[in-house]
């Protein structure tokens, strides 16, 4: 599972960068360097419109933008890909200090893990570095069912009634004890056309 709402090859150097962010001040920032392995450089770095996401479908597969967002505002969120934020001038102007590049020995790991490392110059010269491997929601650092039933009732938010959410968060964790699971979870269910 993703923890994140943005592609999965993004996940590990956005995470390293919400570590990083309580560390810094954003106006002091020189520039960020992402070093991650080859594929993800390809899917999310390379295309140039990666660089300036015009859409939802586009940002999410942006990381320039997506470790923009993340340390602009802490997080990324459904809301982190919302018109007005596509176009924010602040986030335009964070990625213009950023870099992405394959790393030969990120790109030896992939695909047993899916590494990313943020490294942050910061204008006094101070270097903040991040490296994640195995980001949450890897099988090998699996996300917790609270973790899951956080990330669920985000995404829910907004889609329907806070009960509605809870009758169906029920249905899905007693799945595998459900004879007709689709009639179960329209019953409990019923979204606005």
């Amino acid at each position: 599972l993703k923890t994140l709402p943005i592609c999965y090859h993004g996940q590990a150097s956005v995470i390293a960068a919400l570590g990083l962010r309580e560390r810094l001040r954003i106006e002091a920032i020189k520039e960020i360097q992402i070093d991650t392995y080859d594929i993800a450089v390809m899917m999310m770095g390379a295309d140039p419109g990666r660089w300036a996401p015009a859409t939802r479908e586009t940002a999410d597969h942006s990381l320039p933008y997506c470790v923009a967002v993340a340390l602009l505002d802490g997080e990324v969120s459904a809301k982190s890909f919302a018109e007005e934020r596509l176009h924010d001038p602040k986030v335009g102007a964070l990625m213009k200090k950023i870099k992405v590049r394959d790393d030969a020995g990120l790109t030896a790991k992939y695909p047993q893990a899916v590494p990313g490392r943020v490294e942050i110059t910061m204008t006094s010269g101070e270097l903040l570095s991040a490296e994640v491997e195995y980001p949450t929601g890897h099988a090998m650092n699996p996300m917790s069912d609270a973790e899951v039933e956080t990330k669920f009732r985000s995404m829910f938010a907004g889609r329907a009634s806070a009960g509605q959410c809870d009758s169906l968060l029920k249905a899905l964790w007693s799945s595998e004890k459900i004879e007709n699971f689709g009639r179960e979870v329209t019953d409990r269910l019923t979204l606005p056309a």
